[in-house]
């Protein structure tokens, strides 16, 4: 006998089923992606009814942008609380990248879904209009972690937007390519930090004639 579905909670159960349809949508679409999701596809993998998906979320974009901002705020939470007592900009974006590879082992839709968020907003531009809010929340958290350089003069004020750059892409490249495999991950992670140490690559000598 098949299980039964369900249909719309009671009031005390309210906030625990719309987490679980959250954690279940992100996994949802980490794999499938905006276009070929359905709500249909949401509401079967965490046994309930469509109807009930549609008393939380009254579109699928609805859904999906709400599951867009509750992983902004899951992730950003966590990374603003593991650099609070590193004092270094080096310091702290060690700290990131080892709370990244901590979370991707944790929760890998995490990460998938991020990949699979850049995709479709290329393909539905009016979800980059209304994730704009969201998508700034990454510049102005990184770009803090360059102001706190520039301070202790570890990045110069000219530099600011090249850091940035070079952060978001490693950030992408992390999340894009590596999150499906913890041990390149791991050691994507620990490559970058060599590189901030001077020791990953070395200035061949000039040979003088």
């Amino acid at each position: 006998m098949a299980p039964r579905k369900l249909g719309r909670p009671r009031a005390t159960r309210a906030v625990d089923t719309r987490r679980m349809i959250l954690d279940v949508a992100r996994g949802v679409y980490a794999d499938l992606g905006y276009n070929v999701a359905t709500n249909k596809d949401i509401a079967e993998a965490a046994s309930m009814t469509t109807a009930a998906i549609y008393y939380y979320f009254t579109s699928k974009k609805d859904l999906y942008l709400a599951v867009f901002d509750d992983v902004q705020v899951q992730v950003y939470d966590r990374l603003a609380n593991v650099i609070a007592g590193h004092d270094t900009f080096s310091d702290q974006i060690r700290a990131v990248l080892d709370s990244a590879h901590q979370m991707n082992d944790e929760d890998p839709s995490l990460a998938r879904f991020l990949g699979t968020f850049r995709v479709d907003v290329r393909r539905n531009p009016e979800l980059q209009m209304e994730a704009a809010p969201g998508l700034s929340s990454r510049a102005r958290f990184f770009g803090s972690l360059i102001d706190l350089g520039v301070r202790n003069g570890e990045i110069d004020n000219a530099d600011r937007e090249r850091v940035l750059a070079v952060l978001l892409t490693v950030i992408a490249g992390l999340v894009d390519a590596m999150s499906d495999d913890q041990e390149q991950h791991a050691a994507a992670v620990a490559g970058f930090n060599a590189l901030l140490d001077g020791t990953l690559v070395r200035r061949v000598a000039e040979v003088t004639r």
